[in-house]
């Protein structure tokens, strides 16, 4: 009856090991996503300096920081695709390509309110659909989480329940005779 305990502990313990490490990918892709969301953030801010002082450094940091997006979205798809189907995330490149365009359009005009209205049209979308993954990630990793405390509360509950009951059995086995 022990080693059956023994047998169980261990593999309560293997569990709780794979468990973990699939939680540890979890919270790496989480870091990815936020760092989408940090960048898309970045790229609005540049954006918005760059409206309000016209400087050519603001326009720069901008391209920089969304040429860091566009690389963050290729080089992780994997955690970006478990997030979002396919088509949204075509569709959030496509939106990174036309800002950036559409950036470059503004650059080179003199103001154009119309075309800096389509830029916060554009930065708004990506923005807020960069938000909806990293929220929908940190709610999947707290279901993870909960999942794992649930499982492990009630293996534990169990294995202890098995002691008392294999304990009680050898005791009325050892003391009655």
């Amino acid at each position: 009856g022990y080693s059956v305990i023994g047998g169980l502990a261990i593999a309560l313990s293997l569990f709780s090991f794979l468990e973990l490490r699939l939680i540890e990918q979890k919270v790496a892709a989480g870091e990815q996503v936020a760092e989408f969301f940090d960048v898309s953030l970045e790229i609005r801010r540049f954006e918005k300096n760059y409206f309000l002082y016209h400087q050519a450094t603001d326009l720069a940091e901008n391209r920089a920081w969304l040429s860091r997006a566009e690389e963050l979205l290729r080089s992780h798809l994997t955690p970006f695709s478990a997030l979002a189907d396919g088509q949204r995330l075509a569709n959030l490149q496509g939106d990174l390509q036309r800002y950036g365009a559409l950036m470059e359009s503004y650059a080179g005009s003199d103001g154009d309110e119309l075309l800096a209205a389509a830029i916060r049209k554009s930065g708004k979308d990506i923005v807020t659909l960069a938000e909806q993954m990293a929220r929908t990630e940190r709610r999947t990793l707290q279901a993870l989480l909960d999942r794992h405390r649930q499982i492990l509360l009630a293996s534990v509950a169990g294995i202890a329940l098995l002691v008392v009951v294999i304990g009680l059995l050898l005791s009325r086995r050892v003391g009655r005779p």
